[in-house]
């Protein structure tokens, strides 16, 4: 049974392969470093700076081959790659402290 990076990589190959196009070409269309494009095909997604990269690469690269976005990213979440974002309001720890610190001292 195929991983969940290595099923991502297989719909985009055989997607990019339908569509005709090389993968230089891909690169080239979406503005994705070729790099990067080959890392989302093979499942090696340690080649990625961090999450929220291949995060937006796999967002933009499932919209420019019309496949599914919401389901293509369903798979990084299987595979443990989940967005670096926080939710407006679940700031915690010391870095909320410090920013709620410094936006009164602005306030005064």
């Amino acid at each position: 049974m195929a991983s969940p990076l290595e099923e991502l990589g297989a719909r985009f190959a055989a997607a990019r392969t339908k569509r005709g196009w090389s993968l230089q070409q891909a690169a080239e269309d979406t503005r994705i470093p070729l790099r990067h494009l080959k890392a989302l095909e093979t499942g090696e997604l340690s080649a990625m700076p961090a999450p929220v990269y291949a995060r937006g690469f796999t967002s933009a690269y499932a919209k420019a081959l019309g496949l599914d976005e919401e389901e293509l990213l369903r798979k990084l979440d299987e595979a443990g790659i989940l967005s670096a974002t926080v939710p407006v309001g679940a700031e915690t720890g010391r870095a909320s402290a410090a920013a709620a610190a410094t936006t009164a001292r602005r306030a005064d």
